[in-house]
């Protein structure tokens, strides 16, 4: 889904940048969230829990990453490359980012309780490392999950309703959504590009888009109305229905944790 270019980002002056800055959104009547009844760590995680992978504001999407899939040259890399995962009630914050490659991954735990934490390849089980907190406060620094460009899938070994995902990228012109939907990407050399934008539930759709000499490009993006090209993660009662089993809205701890589905 993010893969490893085959050139490399080469950073070079870019003296009539243009910009990026649109909306993400999605048609029609989207996935319902889950709610979990945790069966341990109830003193923490809570009795009951909504697994919100649907965050909307208005019209808008939020938690979409957005990305240029074409950009090989243009603004310097950010020099800044420490990001932060944190389990907190037994969900990670955020749910959803976009890093630098190359960067130090600090997994914190916020919860006075045991957490086992993985990091996957999405799409597959590869794990790419594992992190124990016993307590509150912990930092794990990691200096290797981050090395090269994917999309990688944080799960826990203990409370299998847990997700997180990083988007790892090679170069800048990447951003979130915010709740609304909207995102902007700066200082974009002029030319011609496509424009990807991935959620968890809805898959990864994409869309043309022409940056001028000093000008501000305007996209509106919609799941549901261009084609995705890549399948979406499977939520707890979706991968119940694959399996034979009957859906339910609730999930207990314990039950087996979602693969994820998204191949490259």
């Amino acid at each position: 889904m993010i893969g490893a270019p085959a050139t490399p980002y080469r950073p070079a002056p870019v003296p009539s940048a243009g910009s990026i800055a649109g909306t993400v959104g999605a048609l029609g009547t989207l996935p319902a969230d889950s709610t979990i009844r945790p069966t341990m760590d109830v003193r923490v995680c809570g009795a009951s829990l909504v697994d919100r992978t649907i965050v909307r504001r208005g019209k808008g999407l939020g938690d979409v990453v957005v990305w240029l899939v074409d950009a090989r040259g243009g603004k310097p890399l950010p020099s800044s490359r420490r990001f932060t995962v944190d389990n907190v009630r037994c969900r990670i914050e955020p749910r959803v980012q976009a890093v630098i490659a190359g960067g130090t991954l600090n997994v914190r735990s916020s919860d006075a309780l045991l957490h086992q934490t993985r990091a996957v390849r999405y799409g597959t089980d590869e794990v790419l490392a594992r992190w124990q907190h016993n307590d509150f406060g912990q930092v794990v620094p990691d200096d290797r999950v981050l090395r090269e460009p994917g999309l990688i899938e944080l799960r826990s070994d203990v409370h299998p309703w847990t997700r997180g995902f990083v988007a790892v990228f090679d170069h800048p012109y990447f951003a979130v959504t915010s709740a609304d939907g909207r995102f902007s990407l700066a200082d974009v050399p002029p030319g011609s590009y496509t424009l990807a934008a991935w959620h968890e539930r809805l898959g990864r759709i994409e869309q043309p888009v022409t940056v001028t000499a000093g000008g501000a490009a305007s996209v509106t993006l919609t799941f549901g109305e261009v084609a995705t090209t890549s399948p979406a993660v499977p939520t707890p009662a979706s991968a119940a229905a694959d399996s034979g089993l009957t859906p339910r809205r609730t999930a207990a701890s314990g039950s087996a944790a979602v693969a994820g589905a998204l191949r490259q």
